[in-house]
């Protein structure tokens, strides 16, 4: 993978978007979001993938979020979950995907208890896959979305402890809802960063913003990541095409060392 800069897709958009894609050498993040994986046309999606890789373009997966809970005790969510992860892995392997990305699946304003009950079963829910991850080459990467603290995340991924499970960095969801500064959270969770989301808000409402027309920590975050020996895979993750080319030209034009660092 020569390039570790992706840009947000909709599944359902991929096929309509890949001359652009392939003419413009921009690598699709494939979002499953209203996606029934069970129902999918995978030979057409396969001669996507071929298409894609064919032209030396790299492609992370997003998986479906609704219904997913890897932290819950209910057996008909738990076995729901398991079976979105599976159908993502086998989606991602004929994709030639290097990132899943999974939510967490806790929901806004859990308890101290939640939160640790969410703990003890996502250890073993995700110690299941680890062998597969490895095996496709794929990272399993959890999303961070409601949560006020880095520490309940922090502590599965020191459980797990594997190159093939890490963390996936959302600075727009980061700047809604965290209590803390974000030199603390990138000091105690960054070196389980495996890939990032990069959008901008205003601090009220998930808006997804290309770059620069919000007030999202941004340059901190460039700073950080300017500073890393081994830079993750980052996602413009603006909701429409249009968007993330600009925000594409907001990382040309003010961010071109670390714009290079992504594209080299």
């Amino acid at each position: 993978m020569l390039s570790k800069l992706f840009i947000h897709v909709p599944l359902q958009q991929l096929g309509r978007r890949l001359p652009l894609l392939i003419a413009q050498r921009l690598q699709p993040e494939i979002a499953c979001h209203e996606v029934n994986l069970d129902s999918l046309d995978l030979t057409e999606l396969s001669d996507y993938a071929d298409e894609l890789h064919r032209h030396g373009l790299a492609t992370t997966l997003h998986a479906p979020f609704s219904g997913f809970s890897c932290g819950n005790s209910r057996r008909n969510i738990n076995d729901q979950s398991r079976r979105i992860v599976d159908r993502a892995l086998e989606l991602a392997q004929l994709m030639h995907s290097c990132r899943i990305v999974f939510h967490p699946g806790l929901p806004y304003g859990s308890t101290k208890k939640h939160q640790q009950q969410w703990l003890d079963l996502s250890i073993p829910f995700w110690q299941n896959y680890l062998s597969q991850a490895k095996q496709q080459q794929t990272i399993l990467c959890l999303e961070n979305i409601w949560e006020t603290r880095f520490d309940y995340q922090l502590s599965l991924l020191q459980e797990i402890n594997s190159t093939w499970f890490g963390h996936v960095f959302d600075i727009g969801h980061y700047h809604l809802f965290c209590e803390q500064p974000l030199s603390e959270w990138l000091a105690h969770i960054g070196p389980y960063i495996r890939h990032l989301h990069i959008h901008d808000n205003h601090g009220n409402s998930d808006d997804h913003l290309v770059l620069g027309d919000g007030n999202a920590p941004l340059t901190e975050l460039y700073l950080w990541l300017t500073k890393q020996t081994d830079i993750p895979t980052v996602t413009l993750e603006n909701r429409h095409l249009e968007q993330s080319l600009l925000s594409l030209e907001h990382l040309r034009a003010y961010q071109p060392d670390l714009l290079t660092r992504l594209t080299a």
